[in-house]
């Protein structure tokens, strides 16, 4: 996992160039549902982003896949994927190495 770290924040891309710096590639699509089912004792209140090519909703929006553990229970879920979109230090991504 890397923990982006940055008061100011970074945009995805940039978050992949530090992790390939680092010997980290992104997930395969498949990482986030399958770490969702097999990822049963995650701890309460951690939210992962699944570092992967992000995938176009029905809408067209860009998404990355993220598994949370909150009030709601376990789930699977999608969070912004765009090029753009400045991602914060509380943010933890999961790279496949």
């Amino acid at each position: 996992m890397l923990d982006q770290g940055s008061a100011f924040g970074a945009r995805i891309v940039q978050l992949f160039e530090r992790a390939e710096e680092r010997g980290w590639k992104k997930c395969p699509v498949e990482v986030g549902p399958q770490l969702r089912l097999q990822y049963l004792d995650q701890p309460y209140g951690e939210w992962l982003v699944i570092a992967m090519e992000p995938i176009a909703d029905s809408g067209g929006d860009l998404e990355l896949f993220n598994v949370y553990h909150g009030d709601g229970g376990r789930w699977l879920g999608s969070f912004c994927g765009s090029p753009g979109f400045v991602w914060n230090g509380v943010y933890q991504f999961v790279f496949c190495k």
